[in-house]
């Protein structure tokens, strides 16, 4: 869905994001999605909340913190 409808992709995303209770795996993918569409800053914001949780991307989320800090 990403690929063929961008944007429709990004709210299903925020809305799973926002949903209790918070996944971080599901926030990661979300700023994943962000950044993919140009939303840099806001997939920072969304990475930098996460900074300190445990969870199965988080070497993943840590490197893309990176790439979009540079």
């Amino acid at each position: 869905m990403l690929q063929s409808d961008p944007e429709r992709a990004l709210e299903l995303i925020k809305a799973a994001a926002d949903a209790p209770p918070e996944s971080a795996s599901v926030q990661y993918h979300f700023a994943t999605a962000l950044a993919k569409q140009g939303h840099s800053e806001q997939a920072i914001e969304v990475l930098t909340a996460l900074e300190g949780t445990q969870f199965s991307e988080r070497k993943e989320a840590e490197q893309l913190a990176r790439r979009l800090r540079h």
